[in-house]
């Protein structure tokens, strides 16, 4: 049953995100190193758990070939943005524990006789928790070493589900109820403190900055002023919103008519409606910039091309947001 539940949940994790994979190859490499582990391989327990795993992941498989790898070519287009930026990749995702290493030593886990000695099983689950803990980032750094491409620090965040689990396994003599109330106050403080400081930048942020974080843009007004202008010039909503996702997106969510959204003008990256589709029920395309999606390059040229600007903050100094947008009517395909 385990075995099994393991190839199911290891098939849905690549639903939710393809790095799991790197999680699934660390899953691969403890089965092999691990004696105990790698005494399972002459039952029919890992077997049926890759199985498992071939049913669920398949439909992912077959959906990445239909789209040319769209996903993963995405991904290494990004890391190719950030050549030789491995290296600093650990030591920043080593910052980013600090504030679970001062939450340790405010709970006094650190100290004398905070390592103790571990007994033989305890030594074994130790060494699965550092290679769960840790090896998703080094596996990932090496692969980026050899490749010679590029990681983004936020690229880590799935990386450390282990890491509170690993300190209180490798310190676990100090960890007794005085120190896990301690945690626990801790831990409550930051759920109310990092949301309001967060909100709190969030509402200054208009006051002295002179372009918006995406929190601030004023969704609702962009959307109404684009869909309006859509209807007034087709007398009829729009079904299909064109663009790059954040544009289009903003348009097209939270409105009463839903329309679809077609990212860049591309239906590969939009699977669920076809280009003769969208051109039969007509298309707002909006975009900031000089952005204007590619793939409707030639459409865009043939009409009228206008563009809406937003205020977003009291500040004089604060830039518009300017958003030009191109109405192709309904009937085009």
């Amino acid at each position: 049953g385990w075995w099994l539940g393991l190839g199911v949940l290891g098939g849905l994790s690549l639903w939710a995100k393809y790095f799991a994979a790197v999680l699934l190859l660390v899953c691969l490499i403890w089965l092999f190193a691990d004696p105990k582990a790698r005494a399972h391989l002459r039952r029919p327990g890992p077997w049926l758990a890759l199985a498992a795993f071939a049913v669920v992941a398949a439909p992912q498989v077959w959906f990445l070939v239909q789209c040319g790898f769209l996903p993963l070519r995405y991904a290494g287009d990004r890391a190719a943005g950030t050549a030789g930026h491995w290296l600093g990749f650990l030591p920043t995702q080593a910052a980013d524990h600090l504030v679970m290493l001062v939450m340790a030593a405010t709970a006094g886990l650190f100290g004398r006789g905070a390592i103790g000695r571990p007994e033989p099983d305890e030594r074994r689950a130790r060494r699965f928790l550092m290679t769960f803990g840790l090896g998703p980032a080094a596996l990932t750094v090496l692969l980026a070493a050899v490749t010679g491409s590029g990681l983004k620090d936020m690229w880590g965040m799935p990386m450390f589900n282990l890491s509170g689990l690993l300190v209180a396994a490798v310190l676990p003599g100090r960890l007794g109820r005085p120190a896990l109330r301690r945690l626990a106050v801790f831990a409550a403080g930051l759920l109310v403190v990092v949301p309001a400081a967060y909100a709190a930048h969030l509402l200054l942020a208009d006051s002295y900055r002179e372009r918006p974080k995406r929190g601030n843009w004023p969704q609702e007004e962009i959307a109404s002023a684009l869909l309006d202008a859509y209807r007034r010039e087709v007398g009829a909503e729009a079904e299909v919103v064109a663009g790059a996702i954040w544009e289009a997106g903003l348009v097209a969510t939270g409105t009463a008519a839903a329309p679809s959204v077609l990212i860049d003008g591309d239906p590969l990256k939009s699977h669920w409606l076809s280009a003769a589709e969208a051109r039969r029920r007509g298309i707002l395309v909006v975009w900031s910039g000089n952005r204007a999606p590619e793939a409707l390059a030639a459409e865009i040229a043939a009409v009228p091309v206008r563009t809406l600007r937003f205020r977003w903050s009291d500040n004089p100094e604060a830039e518009a947001i300017a958003l030009s947008y191109a109405v192709l009517p309904p009937g085009r395909g």
